[in-house]
Formats: structure tokens, C-alpha cells, sequence
């Protein structure tokens, strides 16, 4: 005969099972999202390496570009969501219509910064043939950018009134799109021209525009999202709204941005060291990638269960909602910390046949497996406060934690400036493990202070 489940299990479980229902689709869209960028490297390192490195450098300029957007239309999902919880259908609309003004704003701006990068590949002194192919690969991928820009916001409304599920199949159909175009594309089949690498950027921006218009699609259909009438007059500018995505997003699109350059910046520290430890440092950072799907993916949960409880005004209950999510977040690190410890050398051997690159890469696994906790803490106390539409503050402890803290120690323990031998790749992964515990303890530090704050002030 089982125990009796304690009222405080139930109640935990059932927050529990509200979060995964929120969280798992986002992760399995997210993965999706992760496919369609191995799908172009497999297709085009199966073409010729020089389309394979074409598209290593593309992706280096695309991904910060998309991921700023990201992180500013982030805002869009917390506040819908604040408002979903309110109940408050104009505001609702609102927000969207001012987030799709940004969209507006954004794209001939975002466009024109990415094909401006053909200048800084030119600079690289790369070989002629490398730099077409970059270059075209971005010519034909800036078409998609402002789809890719306008789904954000499309995402937004439906997972900030916590429909997650129809986004999730929306980026499966496009993965999934994604390998025939590809197919088509680079290989030149069915008719189609053979383009090599840069083929990626035409299916890319194909498959970005059908996100996008299934987007559109699903805010028409579905049932509870068409009685929001969004595209029903009147359509007009709203300053306090517009503005507040503006005061809300760019903080958090410098949070993204900061993570992303932070590995970038890594990257290049340890190019000195050669070839094998570059290849090492990035088979562990691909292993933690993949990692980092669980927290990400539980942290965006957390993000809209909070901002619909207290637009509820349920400032308690949000609460537990984040302590839940902190609960769920830690028993995931142990597991994957577990794992990666156990299985880094199997891992690695996936990766590489070369002896020294399997041994440089297990050994910078277990940075990775160290670092799952704290990181796992810092999303999901990041990610209450987003909820709590404060992202100044957790913009300056990211700041401070990366590029005060984890790069200066990092650098520092990599070429023997403080005593120590060259550490090499190791003491970058260190430092970066320094840092995320700070950014921690920071972030929830933060947290416990505005927790406590009384309800009316946090609007």
C-alpha cells in the first residue's frame, strides 16, 4: 500500500504539473529550433567544408542579431502574460499591436546590420570562394530576418496566455521543412538551383516566413486567441505601451546578448592554445548547449506562470510558483550533472576519433557538469524577475558576473597571470564557473528582495 501524498506534495505537484505543461512544449519547440541549425551543418559539411566553414562564420553574425530580438520581445510574453492573468483582453491586444510596431521599427535596421557583416568577413582576409559563400548565405538569409522578428511577437501572444503547445508544433512543421528545402537547395535537386552552402539561407528565410504566417494562422484559428480580435480596428499607437516594451526589452535583449558573447569571447581567448584545444572547448560547449535547453525551457515557464499570477494579483502564489520551478531546475542539474560527469568520455569519443581532443573535451566537461546547479539557480531566479518585470538590476549582475568576474579570472588562469600554470581552455571554463556562482547568489539575492515587495508596487 503507497503512503498518503501530504498536502504540501500535492500542492507541490500540482504547481509542478502546470509548469511542465507550460515548459515541455517550449522545450521540444526550442529543441526544434536547435535541429534546424545542425540540419544546415550536416547538409552543408556534407556539400564541402568550405560551405560547412561558410555557414560557421554566417551563423556567428546571425545568431546575436536573432538572439537580441529574442530577448527584447521577451517582454512582449511577460506582459501579455501580466495581462492574461488580469484578464484584461484590450491591454492584451494592445501590447501585441505595439510589440508589431517594434517589429516594424526593428527589421529595415536589423536587415541592413546584417548585411553590413560582409565587411567585417572581408576583413578576416578569408579566401575568395569563403567569402562568397558567407556572403550570400547572409544576402539570402537577411529575407527571413524579419519574420524571424515578427514570430517573436506572434510567440509572445500565444505563450504569454500560456498556450505553448501550438508554438511547439509550429516550430516542428518548420524543422521539419527545413530538411527538403535544404535538400533542395544546396544539393540542387528537383529542379531547383544548385547552390551549395548558401542554399541554407534561402530555405532558412523560406522556412522563417512560414513560421510566421502559421503565426498569423494560429492567432485567427484558434478559439481562445481569435476572441482577442487583434486585427481589429481601432489599431492605433499607444505611448505608455509602447514605450514600456521599450523600458522592459532592451534590458533583457542585453541580458541574451551578454550570454551569447561571452562564449563568443571565450572562443577567441583560447585560439593561442591550437587547434585540438579550440575542437575540445567546442565539443563541451555543444554538450552543455543541449544542457541548457532544460533550464532555459523551465526558466520561460516560470516567466509566464509568474507574470499571469500577479496579474491575478496572486503575489503569493507566484512566489511559490518560482520556489516550484527552483525545486524542479535544481533535481534536472543533478541529474544532468550526474550524467555529463559519468559519461563525458563517451560523450566526447561521439564527437571526435582524436585521443587528445577527447581527452581535452572530458576534461572541460566536468566544468560543465560543476556549473549545472548554479546555472540552473541563476535562469530560474533571471527568469522570476522577469516575471516580476525587473530586468535592470539582473542586467547589471549578468554584466558584472561575465565580464568583470568570469573573463577576467578566466583569462587570467588560461596564461598564468595569477601565479598559477596556464591552465589553457580550463581556466576560461573556470572562470566561467566562478561567474555563474555569482550570478547566483546575485540573482537570488534580487529575487528574495523583490518577492517581498507589496503587490502594487511591482506595476
Amino acid at each position: 500500500m503507497s503512503p498518503p501524498i501530504t498536502p504540501f506534495l500535492q500542492h507541490w505537484r500540482c504547481e509542478a504539473n502546470t509548469l511542465f505543461r507550460l515548459g515541455l512544449p517550449i522545450l521540444i519547440g526550442q529543441l526544434a529550433l536547435m535541429g534546424m541549425g545542425v540540419t544546415d551543418t550536416i547538409m552543408a559539411g556534407n556539400y564541402s567544408a568550405t560551405d560547412l566553414a561558410a555557414i560557421a562564420i554566417g551563423q556567428s553574425f546571425w545568431l546575436p542579431i536573432v538572439i537580441f530580438f529574442a530577448g527584447f520581445f521577451n517582454a512582449t510574453t511577460t506582459l501579455i502574460a501580466h495581462q492574461c492573468g488580469a484578464n484584461n483582453t484590450a491591454d492584451i491586444k494592445r501590447f501585441f499591436l505595439q510589440s508589431c510596431l517594434w517589429v516594424l521599427i526593428f527589421s529595415p535596421f536589423a536587415v541592413a546590420l546584417l548585411l553590413q557583416t560582409n565587411g567585417i568577413i572581408k576583413q578576416l582576409s578569408v579566401d575568395a570562394e569563403l567569402y562568397r559563400i558567407s556572403k550570400d548565405y547572409l544576402y539570402f538569409l537577411s529575407y527571413g530576418l524579419p519574420a524571424a522578428i515578427g514570430f517573436f511577437v506572434l510567440r509572445g501572444l500565444s505563450e504569454g496566455m500560456g498556450k505553448t503547445r501550438s508554438i511547439m508544433l509550429i516550430q516542428l512543421i518548420a524543422f521539419l521543412c527545413n530538411i527538403p528545402l535544404n535538400y533542395a537547395f544546396i544539393f540542387g535537386h528537383w529542379g531547383f538551383p544548385k547552390l551549395g552552402g548558401a542554399g541554407c539561407g534561402i530555405a532558412s528565410s523560406i522556412v522563417l516566413w512560414l513560421q510566421c504566417i502559421m503565426g498569423i494562422l494560429l492567432i485567427i484559428k484558434h478559439p481562445l486567441l481569435r476572441k482577442l480580435d487583434i486585427f481589429r480596428p481601432p489599431l492605433a499607437f499607444h505611448r505608455p505601451s509602447f514605450f514600456k516594451l521599450w523600458k522592459l526589452g532592451i534590458p533583457i535583449a542585453f541580458t541574451f546578448l551578454a550570454e551569447v558573447l561571452l562564449f563568443s569571447a571565450i572562443a577567441l581567448i583560447i585560439v593561442p592554445f591550437g587547434t585540438e584545444v579550440i575542437a575540445g572547448h567546442q565539443i563541451a560547449l555543444s554538450v552543455s548547449s543541449v544542457t541548457f535547453m532544460l533550464p532555459l525551457s523551465m526558466g520561460m515557464a516560470i516567466t509566464i506562470r509568474i507574470g499571469q499570477q500577479l496579474g491575478a494579483n496572486k503575489q503569493k502564489q507566484a512566489n511559490y510558483s518560482a520556489m516550484v520551478g527552483l525545486s524542479i531546475m535544481l533535481i534536472t542539474a543533478l541529474f544532468t550533472m550526474t550524467l555529463i560527469w559519468s559519461c563525458r568520455m563517451l560523450l566526447a569519443n561521439t564527437y571526435s576519433n582524436d585521443e587528445t581532443v577527447i581527452n581535452i573535451a572530458s576534461g572541460l566537461m566536468i566544468y560543465t557538469a560543476i556549473y549545472q546547479i548554479s546555472d540552473a539557480i541563476q535562469i530560474c531566479m533571471a527568469s522570476a524577475l522577469r516575471g516580476y518585470q525587473d530586468t535592470r538590476v539582473p542586467l547589471g549582475i549578468v554584466l558584472v558576473a561575465y565580464w568583470l568576474i568570469s573573463v577576467p579570472i578566466g583569462w587570467s588562469l588560461s596564461f598564468c597571470k595569477l601565479g598559477n600554470e596556464p591552465m589553457a581552455a580550463s581556466g576560461m571554463w573556470l572562470g566561467l564557473v566562478i561567474g555563474l556562482s555569482v550570478a547566483a547568489v546575485l540573482q537570488a539575492r534580487r529575487f528574495n528582495y523583490i518577492r517581498q515587495r507589496p503587490a502594487r508596487q511591482l506595476h
